[in-house]
């Protein structure tokens, strides 16, 4: 099971600042809204910080790969806040992307 931004650097998905954009991953997830067989919430600790993170499984990781190329890999990946105010999450895409296991 991996964490978006697992899934975002597995999936060669970063920001302009050439992290991984566990954010805008994050996003594609939730529009692809797995099933709850394809994901666990697991107790983390990293520093200070204690909380649960969702992770998924290798289904979700493709899936997000084949989302980004049947979007032509989009540089801007829309999303609404909390507050009802629409906007984009600004991405780069690497090379190294894997390509999907399961073709359709």
């Amino acid at each position: 099971f991996k964490d978006t931004k697992q899934i975002a650097r597995e999936c060669g998905i970063f920001t302009k600042t050439n992290n991984p954009a566990h954010n805008a991953t994050g996003e594609i997830i939730r529009k692809l809204d797995p099933s709850e067989d394809h994901y666990t919430d697991a107790w983390e600790t990293n520093g200070n910080w204690q909380g649960t993170v969702r992770k998924y499984d290798d289904f979700v990781v493709d899936e997000v790969r084949r989302w980004i190329a049947e979007h032509n890999y989009p540089e801007k990946i829309d999303y609404v806040q909390n507050d009802g105010v629409a906007k984009q999450y600004h991405v780069l895409y690497r090379a190294n992307v894997k390509p999907c296991k399961n073709v359709r």
